[in-house]
C-alpha cells in the first residue's frame, strides 16, 4: 500500500466504520439488486473518489505497476445499480487496451475489499470494467463469451454497465468476473486447488527440474495448499518431459488425460481459431487463459478469458482475405514443442479437434449469436451514443454489426463486420474441414 494510499486510508476510516454492515440512506442491499452479471439489465456503477484531483495518481500508479509489479488502489465509494461501498479500492488496468487507447476510458479494476477485508458484491471480491478497445460495435468480446458458454468452457461471467467517474458518465463498460477463488466455487464448486496465470512467458512444456524455471513463466493465483509448483511441473512433464515414450500416441493420450481435461481445452482452441482471436494462446500469442488443478476430478481445468479481439478485431499480420481463411489447424513456430504442437500431431487428439471445430460450424451459433447481438444493441445503444469517451463514432457503432471499417488490405487498418466476417469464417471452415474429408448437407 503506498504511503498516499495508507494517508486516505486513516482520513476517512470514521466514514468506513460508520456504513459496515448497512446501506446508506436512500441506497439498496445487494440483494435486492440484479445480478451483477445479468446481461439483460444495463447496470449503472458510480465512483466517486476522495480526492477531486485523482487521474494523475491513477496514472501514475499504472505506470509503475506495469514497471516495479507494486500494485496501488486509490480509495473511493462505489455505487452499483443503487448498492452503496463507501471504502473500495480502484486501480487503473490493461495492456494495449491501456497503451493505445486515445481517451480517457481506460479500463478499471474495482477491489471491494482491499480495505474492508471480507466485502463483497454479490459474492464478488473484485469486478474489473473493460473498456471496449478497438471495437466499434461494442459486442465483439461479449459474442465471444456467448459462443465459449455455448460450449461449455469455462470463462468468466459478464455484462454491461454505465461508468460514472465523480458524478460525471465516463462510457459505456463490459463487466468481466474476476478469475479468482470465488470463481473457482462458482465454476466448479471448489476452490480447494492451485491456480496459476499462463503469464509472463508461459510454454506449456516442460523446462526442466528446477522450479524457478516455471515461476518466471506463470503466476499461482491462488495457493489451494498444495505442493508448490510441482502439480504444474507434473503437467509440463506429462506433455513434453523425455523419456516418456511419447512415440506412443495412445499412451500419450491417456496419460495427459489423466492430469489435463483436453476436451473443454480444445473447445476452447477451437472457438479461438473459429473467431480468429490472435490473442490466445493456440494462436498467435501465448496468454490469456488460467490452469486449475480441480480436486473434484483430479485435473488441470483451461480456462480461457480476454476476447477483446475475437472475430479479427486485432489484424496484425492479417488482411481481412487471409483472417477468413485463417488455418483450423494453425500451430504457431513457437508453440511447435509445446502442449499445442504435440496435441496435433498425435492423431487422436488432431482428430477429437477438428470433430469440435466440425460440431461448432454445424451448430446454430450463428442464428444464436444474432438473436443476442440484436438484444445486446438494442440494449447498449442509448449508452454508446452518450459515451464521450468512446473511440469510434455512432455511425460506426451501427455500421460495424455488418459493415468493415477502414481498408480490408493493411493488417492492423479494418474492423470487420461483425456478421459479415462470420458468415464468410464459417464458410472457409467448412471448405476447409471438407478438404480433410468431412461431409456436410444443405
Amino acid at each position: 500500500m503506498s504511503s498516499n494510499f495508507r494517508f486516505l486510508f486513516i482520513a476517512v476510516l470514521s466514514i468506513s466504520t460508520a456504513f459496515a454492515g448497512k446501506p446508506k440512506k436512500g441506497y439498496i442491499d445487494e440483494d435486492d439488486a440484479p445480478g451483477i452479471f445479468n446481461d439483460k439489465v444495463l447496470h449503472e456503477i458510480h465512483i466517486n473518489f476522495y480526492q477531486k484531483e485523482i487521474w494523475d495518481e491513477l496514472m501514475e500508479d499504472k505506470h509503475i505497476r506495469d514497471s516495479t509489479q507494486e500494485t496501488n488502489y486509490r480509495l473511493a465509494e462505489v455505487i452499483v445499480d443503487k448498492v452503496f461501498y463507501d471504502s473500495t479500492g480502484i486501480r487503473l488496468k490493461g495492456q494495449s487496451s491501456f497503451d493505445y487507447s486515445t481517451t480517457p476510458k481506460k479500463s478499471i479494476k474495482i477491489d471491494f475489499d482491499e480495505i474492508d477485508r471480507g466485502v463483497k458484491h454479490q459474492g464478488e471480491r473484485k469486478l474489473n470494467l473493460l473498456n471496449v478497445f478497438k471495437d466499434p460495435s461494442f459486442i465483439r468480446e461479449k459474442l465471444y463469451f456467448d459462443v465459449m458458454d455455448v460450449m461449455a468452457c469455462p470463462i468468466p461471467k459478464s455484462s454491461y454497465a454505465k461508468v460514472y467517474i465523480n458524478g460525471k458518465y465516463w462510457g459505456l463498460y463490459m463487466v468481466v468476473q474476476q478469475i479468482d477463488k470465488h470463481y473457482l466455487d462458482d465454476r466448479f464448486d471448489n476452490n480447494e486447488g492451485n491456480l496459476y496465470k499462463g503469464q509472463p512467458q508461459p510454454t506449456m512444456k516442460w523446462e526442466g527440474e528446477r522450479v524457478s524455471e516455471y515461476l518466471r513463466r506463470y503466476i499461482k493465483k491462488h495457493d489451494g495448499g498444495g505442493d508448490g509448483y510441482g502439480d504444474l511441473m507434473g503437467l509440463m512433464a506429462a506433455i513434453s518431459k523425455p523419456g516418456l515414450h511419447m512415440e506412443d500416441p495412445m499412451a500419450y493420450q491417456i496419460r495427459l488425460d489423466r492430469i489435463l481435461n483436453t476436451h473443454d481445452m480444445m473447445k476452447a482452441w477451437a472457438v479461438n481459431n473459429y473467431l480468429v482471436n490472435i490473442d490466445a494462446y493456440n494462436m498467435k500469442l501465448r496468454h490469456n487463459f488460467y490452469l486449475y488443478k480441480n480436486p473434484g476430478s483430479g485435473k488441470f481445468e483451461w480456462i480461457t478469458y480476454d476476447g477483446n479481439y475475437a472475430f479479427l478485431a486485432w489484424s496484425r499480420d492479417l488482411p481481412l482475405k487471409n483472417g477468413i481463411n485463417f488455418d483450423i489447424l494453425y500451430v504457431d513456430p513457437k508453440n511447435e514443442g509445446s502442449l499445442q504442437g504435440h496435441m496435433f500431431q498425435n492423431p487422436y487428439y488432431r482428430e477429437e479437434y477438428l470433430d469440435i471445430m466440425y460440431t461448432l460450424v454445424n451448430a446454430a451459433v450463428i442464428d444464436t449469436l444474432q438473436r443476442k447481438a440484436e438484444g445486446y444493441r438494442n440494449l447498449i445503444r442509448e449508452a454508446v451514443y452518450e459515451d464521450p469517451h468512446k473511440f469510434f463514432t455512432n455511425e460506426d457503432f451501427e455500421a460495424n454489426y455488418a459493415k468493415t471499417l477502414g481498408n480490408p488490405e493493411i493488417e492492423g487498418q479494418f474492423y470487420p463486420g461483425v456478421f459479415a466476417f462470420l458468415f464468410e469464417r464459417r464458410e472457409a471452415v467448412i471448405r476447409q474441414l471438407q478438404d480433410l474429408g468431412y461431409t456436410f448437407t444443405d
